[in-house]
């Protein structure tokens, strides 16, 4: 984000351009999804990563839920000349936020977000490291993903677009408890990789 600095009794004062600009975590109940964290988490990085081009620091970006802004579907961060604030501390920070303001039941946003946790608190880590294991869970997502797909769904899924009359109330029904045993199951295996996180940590 563009500003300008001010000099008003004395002291420098740094205003911030954000006209046109949204905040992506100010949204007070907002559950975020694997993808949209993936998209935050990347950009941020990658702005990090230009940033020495212009003999910008890294620990001098504000990466928090208030300083995090969105312009025509690209993050823009704010940088505070001087800031000095660990940004692996600051990623801590934010994988925390986002414990709190994610969907518990998208297995693959949890594992992202508790992932993102324990890299960024490993000693001696790197932006690079942090790269690796974006890029590792999104291709793990993306496996998932074409597995479900490829799945056959219910009991007649061989058979290609049934006529309707014959669906009637019944399989309905069964669709439905199908789907609900699919997510309890989901449910299920997610309560126990929590669990190997918590031990872990």
């Amino acid at each position: 984000v563009r500003f300008e600095t001010r000099i008003i009794d004395h002291e420098k004062n740094y205003y911030y351009d954000i006209t046109g600009r949204q905040p992506v975590l100010s949204g007070g109940t907002q559950k975020f999804s694997f993808r949209k964290i993936y998209e935050i988490i990347s950009e941020i990085l990658e702005i990090v990563e230009r940033g020495f081009e212009y003999l910008l620091l890294p620990d001098d970006f504000l990466i928090n839920e208030r300083h995090i802004f969105e312009k025509e579907g690209k993050i823009e961060l704010c940088c505070f000349p001087g800031y000095g604030k660990e940004i692996f501390s600051q990623l801590e920070e934010l994988s925390l936020f986002f414990m709190v303001h994610i969907d518990y039941k998208e297995e693959e946003a949890v594992l992202l977000v508790y992932g993102l946790n324990r890299v960024s608190t490993t000693k001696n880590v790197t932006l690079q490291e942090i790269d690796k294991f974006l890029k590792e869970r999104r291709e793990k997502s993306e496996d998932i993903k074409t597995e479900i797909l490829q799945k056959p769904v219910g009991i007649k899924a061989e058979r290609k677009n049934p006529p309707k009359e014959q669906e009637g109330i019944k399989g309905k029904e069964q669709r439905k408890e199908e789907q609900e045993k699919y997510v309890r199951q989901k449910a299920e295996t997610l309560q126990k990789r929590l669990l190997a996180f918590v031990i872990v940590f």
